[in-house]
């Protein structure tokens, strides 16, 4: 079994806590202990009462929509673990849309749908996330048709996720249309102020206790951004770098890449290479060769951190770029260059001020 086939569904054995995740396909993140309910999110609170959480089953499918990076996954997963912890029933099933649709291909392809249906089906409790890839692939929705079918005979919960409400979704067969609309749907919305004091105070606890709390929320909420826990991420991140290097917070610069979190388009891999490359003084033919020289390899590693903190490109998708390299290879040249930032101060600088750059393009 190939590395990516085990990463495909993973079973959720533990509780989410506040620690890095990183995975072939999705950025750093954190994952915070349980899902932040302010206001904005107040209908949601209902679902982890005791009471409901005997019910999931009944509910079933629950499909959380809402834009991007409003905690639908984060929620989708904490649901499963309370439910989990609260039931006492294992085991549980994490899986997306993409996966889905690419195991069940695989398992059509070796004549092994048996395997497949197994895991999907006996499970206790399924999530899938990003439903909505589904709308172009015609054969796994049959299967998950079925699949809701046999989940629901049984009782058994399964959570979704999806940008907007299935049913809007163009590509889905009135079958499956018709399995969303008899389950539960709740959607989300970014987080308001209170919230996102709550999460920065998880986040900065995390990633850099020394910043100034106080100061970062009032540099954030004047701004009047609608801002994501990852976007959030990403600017105590910044914030972080800011005070290592510098010995304080250049709240200018931080407000400048609030305000740009929403307004700017996101770069795309050529142009934060074309950016380090001129940075770096090289060719971007020299940039995407195999050589292993040292000064292309920091550029290189460069390269693939801004792309990770400003994109959502996958590491595969990076590795593609520069000539075929695996995902594997990627992720290590990503870690080792987050571990050489610390001790290496002409790298750090050069990577907030490119940061900054490629962040902030066209915003006056």
């Amino acid at each position: 079994m190939s590395s990516s086939k085990k990463l495909s569904s993973i079973p959720l054995e533990q509780p989410p806590s506040l620690r890095r995740q990183e995975s072939a396909g999705a950025s750093v993140a954190w994952t915070i202990p349980s899902f932040i309910v302010g206001e904005e999110n107040a209908h949601l609170a209902f679902l982890f009462s005791k009471r409901q959480l005997t019910k999931l089953g009944q509910l079933s499918p629950i499909v959380f929509f809402g834009p991007s990076a409003s905690g639908k996954t984060a929620l989708a997963i904490t649901l499963a673990t309370r439910w989990s912890r609260h039931t006492d029933q294992r085991p549980l099933l994490f899986t997306t849309g993409e996966l889905f649709a690419r195991d069940f291909q695989e398992a059509l392809d070796a004549d092994d749908v048996e395997h497949f249906r197994r895991r999907h089906r006996r499970c206790r409790l399924l999530v899938i996330d990003n439903v909505d890839v589904l709308a172009s692939k015609p054969a796994a929705q049959e299967e998950l048709t079925a699949t809701l079918d046999t989940m629901a005979e049984l009782e058994r919960p399964v959570v979704l996720t999806a940008s907007r409400l299935p049913s809007t979704i163009r590509g889905f067969r009135p079958a499956l249309a018709s399995r969303f609309h008899a389950g539960f749907s709740l959607e989300l919305a970014l987080p308001g102020p209170d919230s996102l004091c709550r999460i920065l105070d998880l986040l900065i606890a995390a990633v850099d206790p020394a910043l100034p709390c106080d100061e970062l929320k009032s540099c954030f909420l004047k701004t009047n951004q609608k801002l994501s826990v990852p976007q959030l991420l990403e600017l105590v991140t910044v914030a972080s770098e800011q005070r290592k290097l510098y010995g304080q917070v250049n709240y200018v610069q931080l407000r400048q890449l609030t305000m740009a979190a929403n307004s700017t388009p996101t770069p795309d891999l050529n142009t934060i290479a074309k950016a380090v490359s001129k940075r770096f003084r090289l060719t971007l033919t020299e940039l995407r060769s195999p050589t292993r020289l040292a000064r292309i390899v920091r550029a290189r590693g460069l390269v693939i951190l801004l792309a990770r903190r400003l994109t959502s490109i996958s590491l595969q998708q990076i590795g593609d770029y520069f000539g075929g390299r695996d995902h594997s290879t990627i992720l290590h040249a990503h870690r080792k260059l987050e571990e050489t930032l610390p001790s290496d101060p002409e790298l750090s600088q050069a990577l907030l001020e490119l940061q900054h750059q490629l962040a902030t393009a066209g915003v006056d």
